[in-house]
């Protein structure tokens, strides 16, 4: 059986040479799976694991690096973290590796971890055939830990790395989108979109054509700017992608692939592939989305044979033809509504009888809306309050000791319906008292002496106790006084009911029950029902002119109804239009009007219920009524 002592003090030995490479492994150039894979082979060997393994670790998903030997006991990510004491998510890192050593039928099993981010972590597991030795277990785990400090590193540029290509392939295809919907005319468009896709796949040459009269006629190529119709060239290229397209939608072909194409394909193949040289070329038609007509048609070529599948045309083309075909049909689209094509469209000779119809409609409109009277109405914003309202506030600085009514609750006048408690008017009452009491005793004391002087006969001291019980008394008087003072002051602590009503605060308990109050500080309502119920309107400022001028002929009518009970319609008449506006929260600045309910509509009303009344301001024209707003604005701006 080999010695422990030997086999630990070979693996510190190891351990050395296995950390300098693996530093300078990490300071490398390498790649990260062959650094994952030297370090889990290395370990391996060092520790004389049966296996070893390197993971990243988040939740319950497991992220297999790397993995030397044949592991026996499955790596977990399920409560590691908790497992080791360690909390799941802490609001820093702190850099700190944290071991667990577990032995079980199969061997002992070392996991190594260190926190990533807050929720992943960088781990080691090692299985061993045989459970090891303590001796054994510290310096592997300290090995174990060092490189992992190394390792973390690592793990996180590669990341990085992984990262930025995504960054920079989403700002390639960006690029190449902006690229392709760029330019005005359809000739700068379509070139636009021929040298943006040559430069971003290495084509050698994109040709565009349009499909026009039952014939593709070409737009544009990404080798020159301006195309010569005449050219031999070209002829020769607009005849073959009008046969190769009557037979299907796209087309492929690589020189010197064996393929069985048709006689006549053939035959308007060969003379343009002998003029132009091509090696390998793609053709693909564009057909509008909605009638699926043919619009348009890409033509790529490339001048030398692709290396391997991969770089054929047709490859490279199968995640742009979406955006190749929304950016060709943009371009087309952009051609259309250019101002000669609707000029010519509308100025045709088709087209006069509907010009003539639409002219005299317009003028029927006009002729209506200046004649034709509608009624105008605003619609405003407003609310429902008791006619007559009283609101009670706190008489003195004190604390409610006892709420006698609740929310909704019926009182008569007189009722008590608060009841405060002053601290200041309790311990100004003591202390009157107790100046009172002590004055009274003085009192009773000098008679007393007065008594016991008079069998003395001593007049002079007489006088001096006469005279103090005249100050006494005086005192006795004003301190009664006082105190008469504060009970008054404490009876008015007693907030009662000044009519016949309602008691109107929703959180009357929990805002005021054992809360102190200050002077004047507002406590609730009491709302008269037998007095009925006024309704309260926000004229927007930039409207009330209508109403008044209305107001000035007949009392402006109106309707409204209850956001609470939207099916019920009530009527009225505005009374009062108020001479200043107000402020509102919101910013905007509103006249208050108002107007009374009668007897007879008077319903299941509630104060401060939200409604929404139209209110009728007179006859205008109907295209005034219409066009209100905009006519406003035109108005209210001083620079037309």
């Amino acid at each position: 059986m080999p010695d422990p002592s030997h086999r630990n003090e070979g693996i510190w030995k190891d351990a050395e040479v296995l950390i300098e490479r693996v530093e300078v492994a990490a300071r490398g150039n390498s790649g990260a799976a062959l650094f994952f894979d030297d370090l889990v082979e290395g370990l391996r060997l060092t520790t004389r694991a049966s296996a070893v393994t390197l993971s990243v670790a988040k939740g319950e998903e497991l992220v297999l690096l790397a993995r030397s030997g044949v592991q026996l006991h499955a790596a977990r990510a399920d409560g590691a973290a908790e497992s080791l004491g360690v909390a799941a998510i802490e609001p820093r890192l702190d850099f700190i590796s944290h071991r667990r050593w577990s032995d079980g039928e199969l061997g002992s099993q070392l996991n190594v971890r260190q926190r990533l981010q807050a929720d992943r972590w960088l781990q080691l597991d090692f299985c061993f055939d045989e459970v090891l030795e303590l001796s054994l277990r510290e310096p592997i785990g300290e090995l174990a830990e060092v490189l992992l400090d190394l390792t973390s590193p690592v793990v996180l540029r590669d990341e990085l790395d992984e990262l930025q290509q995504l960054v920079d392939t989403r700002a390639g295809r960006d690029d190449l989108i902006r690229g392709l919907n760029q330019g005005i005319g359809l000739s700068d468009s379509f070139g636009s979109i021929a040298t943006t896709l040559a430069s971003a796949c290495q084509f050698d040459r994109v040709s565009l054509f349009q499909y026009r009269g039952k014939r593709f006629r070409l737009v544009t190529t990404s080798a020159r700017n301006k195309v010569v119709r005449r050219a031999r060239q070209i002829r020769l290229m607009e005849r073959f992608v009008g046969v190769v397209l009557s037979e299907a939608d796209s087309f492929e072909l690589q020189v010197g692939n064996a393929v069985d194409l048709d006689a006549a394909v053939l035959d308007a193949l060969e003379p343009y592939c002998n003029e132009s040289g091509f090696r390998e070329i793609y053709i693909h038609l564009v057909r509008d989305s909605q009638s699926h007509k043919p619009v348009a048609v890409i033509v790529v070529e490339r001048f030398q044979a692709a290396a391997n599948e991969l770089e054929r045309i047709q490859s490279k083309m199968r995640t742009l033809l979406s955006p190749l075909e929304d950016a060709v049909r943009d371009a087309l689209k952009r051609e259309d509504s250019g101002w000669g094509f609707i000029a010519s469209r509308v100025w045709s000779p088709a087209n006069r009888r509907k010009i003539a119809g639409s002219v005299i409609a317009l003028i029927i409109l006009v002729v209506t809306a200046l004649l034709v009277p509608m009624e105008l109405r605003l619609s405003v914003e407003g609310r429902v309050v008791a006619t007559e309202q009283n609101r009670l506030f706190s008489p003195a600085e004190g604390v409610v000791s006892e709420i006698a009514v609740a929310n909704g609750e019926r009182v008569s006048k007189g009722a008590v319906l608060m009841q405060l408690r002053s601290p200041t008017l309790d311990l100004q009452r003591r202390t009157v008292e107790g100046s009172l009491a002590t004055a009274e005793t003085r009192l009773v004391s000098l008679k007393a002496m007065r008594s016991r002087g008079n069998a003395v006969s001593n007049r002079e001291r007489e006088a001096e106790l006469a005279a103090e019980e005249r100050v006494l008394r005086k005192e006795i008087e004003g301190l009664n006084t006082q105190l008469l003072l504060l009970e008054g002051q404490q009876k008015n602590l007693t907030v009662r009911s000044p009519i016949d009503g309602l008691v109107d605060r929703w959180d009357l308990t929990q805002s005021l029950q054992s809360r102190p109050v200050t002077h004047g500080q507002y406590l609730l309502d009491v709302i008269s029902e037998t007095d009925g119920w006024t309704i309260e309107l926000d004229v927007p400022e930039q409207h009330v002119n209508y109403v008044l001028q209305q107001q000035q002929v007949m009392p402006c009518r109106c309707s409204f109804r209850l956001r609470s009970d939207p099916t019920r319609i009530y009527q009225g008449t505005i009374n009062e239009i108020a001479g200043v506006a107000n402020l509102q929260v919101s910013g905007r600045s509103v006249v208050p009007a108002t107007f009374a309910l009668t007897d007879e509509q008077i319903g299941d009303m509630r104060d401060g219920a939200t409604l929404v009344a139209q209110v009728e301001c007179g006859k205008y024209p109907l295209g005034f009524v219409v066009f209100r707003g905009l006519i406003q604005w035109y108005r209210s701006n001083p620079w037309f």
